[in-house]
């Protein structure tokens, strides 16, 4: 057995010189200067006398400061975190604005908005920062504390629902030190690792006050440890001295207490390390933090409060304390006993046991004992205590919710009521919370759970004393005894009544277990039992009385009744059309016209509810006489439209506003002149047509200089434009000799006389355009130049000028007029806008008139519902049901009608294939109604 458990020792021991480093402590670590400058945070409080290392208040998070604007919030990113970026404009936001106003009133009035919103916003932004600025200021350190308090709170429920191989433990070390170990270990193999570790931990607990909710960390009540193994493992020289040494000083101390918050408690221990581990060690008490690990040791008086998996010294003491008892002659358990002992060859029988209860007939087999389960139970927890009786231990195994937990909280309650201690561990607490809920209340005071941590272990350890003094202290023996006595009488009173009621059910059971002869077949009552029942379920709905008089005779044949059999057999669930009237198949419509139809109800119904919602414009009244009206105005639409889509597709804004000034009556007599230009206009077109085959190039001079003209006429009878002796001409000679017929020079007289029509059409076209632009400006029509090079955009604009003073003298005065004849509230705005508010006022004629056409088709329908008028059974039903609800319904497709209606008419085709069967089972059914 000292073997053994020297063996446990060896395998306990797994120390790693290089995991003495704070840097691997990464689930919770907290320095003095991670807490020094957070408020709300209290140090080396005393609390009746049980001391408080460290306290963390709860706190609740303040909000950001509210908007003075509250309707300008969605133009700002403001966020709730202190530590995030401070409010910002939301350009998002902006912009969609902008381009909303865009929609509704322009660019430039949204540009003008946009500015304004901007400034009022940045001016809320620069007001409401400092605002924020100040609440971050304030709310950075209370933020802080809160996450700390989170950190703490989660690594409290972690520490307590701790179930891992190795589990968490938090500690408060205190002499942070650091040095670079270069040493050889036990065998001899050179060792090199930085220890940046405290000398000393305190294992500490998290408690949270039930009234203020404080989350408090104190010091638990066990030994502080002195974390030298890695000196040890490093075989560092004199260690093991320095480590007695160390731990006599602590000894010295009361209760072998230390504190981080009272130097003469540990400043001994500090000192011996920095005076005996190494030569260049020094103790650092002005130190803020251990400085990086380097040859020379430095010991601080700086503490640390952090996590680290939960360390084997707690196994290895126990071990030792185990190793002194075995060690001393002290009788050992038999199940520690059996692990080390040789099994025998002997087949080992134990005395039967049964118990009384669950296995109450089986007392005979055995000694018969009480079974204290106050749960229920089942024969395999009877099984578990039986071995038990049997064997110095039991394992049993079982995957999560088969019960475990009860059959353990049975157990205890057994043993506890034979007098006997029973011992519970678990590797963590929430099974050890469910099993003390599952003992019953009456016994409950007898259990001490050591849960979440000594403090609470110690309170559960005293209120379980204080309810067995109370309890003894109360106690009468005599009235005990007799309370005794009368529950073992009440009890045996159960057994026996158990007992007759077993034998009862022996009895029934044989009596129904066994056979009886029935017509020489022999047969048990369950079988009978089975065969009146069935029988029940197929002949009891037959429930006349019949006998053997000649008036219960058969309606007719077994041939006939084969032939109804069949029938019925073949018609199955079709039997219900026998007395049912279904229309014919060759009268009803094919899919493809109930497909129409469909696409028919949905445009109706569609055009109603855009009506009955006003998305329609109404119509003064639906005679003949109104929709022929609708017609004209549709037409004229069209060309109105079409006119408009060439003004808009000319890409020139300037049309519509002549189309508006061409409509009102102060601009009659620029429109008068404009008209008047429209023949020669068309004159100058007509005349362009002949210089685009022989394009004629000259000077402007050449054109209009009056000597000019007369040497082009003068070209034109003699094919020269100047004279053998010409004086006076000299200006006008370069002017003449730069003009060009299809890029060559004029040589004959109808080439002069081709120039000489040109320079006429520049005359009329100069002349065109000095009146044109006298009232270009007032029309908002653009200026022109009188070039004839330039007249393809002359007419470009001119026949756009045109077709505007069209739009608004015939058909903007034609389409109101006609609308009244037609809408209930005539669109004017519509009527008078582009092609988009045409096209709306086209598309509601359209329906309209649509609506009118379809009215003819709805005869269909009500042809198909005169086909159902009276019609009965399911496919009928079927029918109707698809004709009132699925027909001319929105969202069903045309192909899913067409598919649904080909099979119920293939149905009814199918049902009038049965006709003869049909009329065969109502013949037949008919005789036997006869007959009663």
């Amino acid at each position: 057995m000292s073997g053994l458990l020297d063996y446990l020792v060896e395998q306990a021991k797994d120390i790693d010189p290089a995991a003495f480093t704070l840097s691997k402590a990464t689930e919770f670590k907290k320095t003095y200067a991670d807490l020094e400058a957070l408020p709300w945070i209290d140090f080396n409080v005393d609390t009746d006398g049980e001391p408080i290392w460290l306290r963390v208040h709860r706190l609740e998070a303040a909000r950001a400061p509210a908007l003075p604007e509250p309707e300008l919030a969605p133009f700002l990113v403001i966020g709730d975190d202190p530590a995030a970026r401070p409010p910002a404009l939301k350009e998002t936001a902006l912009a969609s604005a902008r381009n909303k106003d865009a929609g509704i009133v322009g660019e430039e009035v949204a540009e003008q908005r946009d500015e304004q919103r901007r400034a009022r916003v940045g001016r809320l932004l620069q007001v409401y920062t400092q605002h924020w600025n100040d609440w971050a200021l304030r709310e950075r350190p209370r933020r802080q504390v809160m996450t700390l308090y989170a950190d703490l709170f989660a690594l409290k429920t972690r520490l307590e629902s701790e179930e891992a191989v190795r589990p968490t433990e938090l500690v408060w070390g205190m002499g942070v030190s650091s040095w670079r170990i270069t040493a050889t270990n036990q065998t001899g193999s050179p060792v090199s690792a930085d220890f940046h570790y405290p000398l000393i931990t305190q294992a500490v607990e998290l408690e949270i006050d039930s009234a203020s909710h404080a989350i408090a960390v104190r010091p638990r009540q066990v030994e502080p440890r002195l974390e030298f193994d890695a000196f040890a493992a490093c075989a560092v020289p004199g260690i093991g001295d320095v480590e007695r040494a160390a731990r006599t000083l602590l000894r010295e101390r009361p209760d072998m207490t230390v504190s981080p918050f009272d130097p003469t408690t540990v400043e001994p221990i500090l000192s011996l390390v920095a005076a005996n581990v190494a030569a260049s060690a020094r103790y650092d008490r002005e130190a803020a933090s251990a400085p990086a690990a380097s040859e020379e040791l430095v010991v601080t008086n700086q503490w640390v409060v952090f996590t680290r998996p939960r360390a084997s010294h707690f196994l290895i003491d126990d071990i030792s304390r185990l190793k002194e008892r075995v060690s001393a002659g002290n009788a050992i358990p038999d199940g520690p006993l059996s692990i080390v002992t040789p099994p025998g060859e002997a087949v080992i029988e134990h005395d039967p046991i049964a118990f009384r209860g669950l296995s109450g007939r089986a007392a005979s087999r055995g000694e018969a004992r009480e079974l204290y389960f106050p749960l229920p139970y089942n024969r395999e927890q009877e099984t578990i205590v039986q071995q038990l009786a049997r064997s110095p231990g039991v394992a049993v195994q079982g995957p999560p919710g088969t019960g475990k937990t009860h059959t353990i909280a049975n157990i205890i309650s057994h043993y506890l009521a034979s007098g006997k201690r029973i011992l519970v561990t678990s590797k963590g607490e929430p099974a050890l919370k469910v099993l003390q809920e599952k003992i019953p209340v009456s016994i409950r005071p007898l259990t001490v759970a050591l849960l979440s941590g000594d403090k609470e272990g110690m309170r559960q350890f005293q209120a379980s004393i204080e309810a067995i003094i109370h309890t003894l202290t109360h106690l009468n023996p005599r009235m005990e005894e007799e309370a005794i006595a009368a529950c073992r009488a009440a009890l045996d009173r159960a057994h026996e009544e158990m007992a007759r009621i077993d034998t009862r059910i022996d009895d029934i059971a044989r009596a129904h277990l066994g056979e009886i002869d029935v017509d020489g077949v022999p047969l048990r009552a369950q079988k009978m039992a089975e065969l009146v029942i069935d029988g029940r379920e197929q002949f009891g709905w037959f429930d006349d009385q019949l006998s053997l008089a000649a008036e219960n005779a058969p309606p007719f044949g077994d041939e006939a009744g084969m032939q109804l059999r069949d029938a019925r057999r073949r018609l199955g669930s079709d039997l219900v059309y026998c007395h049912a009237t279904i229309p014919a198949s060759c009268d009803l419509l094919q899919p493809a016209e109930v497909g129409r139809l469909h696409e028919v109800l949905q445009t109706v119904r569609e055009i109603e509810r855009d009506e009955a919602a006003g998305m329609l414009l109404p119509l003064r009244a639906t005679t003949p006489e109104v929709l022929d009206d609708a017609r004209q105005l549709l037409a004229a639409l069209d060309l109105a439209a079409a006119l408009v889509r060439e003004l808009e597709e000319s890409g020139h804004e300037w049309v519509f506003a002549l189309r508006e000034k061409c409509r009102r009556a102060d601009f009659a007599t620029e429109r008068a002149s404009l008209e008047a230009l429209f023949s020669e206009m068309d004159a100058l077109l007509q005349a362009r047509s002949e210089f685009m085959q022989r394009p004629v190039t000259a000077p402007r001079e050449a054109l209009e200089h009056p000597k000019a003209l007369e040497a082009i006429a003068r070209g034109a009878e003699s094919g020269k434009p100047f004279g053998f002796l010409a004086f006076g001409v000299g200006d006008i000679k370069p002017h003449i000799g730069a003009i060009r017929v299809a890029g060559l020079a004029p040589g004959s007289t109808g080439d002069w006389a081709h120039v000489q029509r040109f320079a006429a059409l520049h005359t009329r076209l100069l002349s065109f355009v000095v009146r044109w632009n006298t009232f270009a400006e007032l029309l908002s029509l653009p200026l022109l130049q009188p070039d004839v090079a330039q007249l393809r955009m002359t007419e470009q604009v001119a026949l756009a000028a045109r077709r505007a003073h069209t739009l608004a003298t015939t058909h903007d005065v034609m389409l109101p007029g006609l609308a009244e004849q037609v809408f209930a509230q005539v669109p004017r705005s519509d009527l008078l806008g582009r092609h988009a508010d045409l096209a709306r006022v086209r598309e509601h004629l359209r329906r309209h008139l649509t609506r009118a056409e379809l009215a003819e088709a709805m005869t269909s329908l009500a042809t198909l519902r005169d086909k159902l008028a009276g019609a009965t059974g399911p496919v009928s039903d079927q029918l109707r049901a698809f004709v009132e609800h699925a027909l001319g319904t929105a969202d069903l497709p045309a192909e899913r009608i067409v598919a649904d209606y080909a099979d119920i008419l293939a149905d009814i085709r199918r049902i009038e294939a049965l006709a003869p069967v049909l009329a065969t089972a109502r013949q037949l059914a008919g005789d036997i109604e006869r007959h009663g």
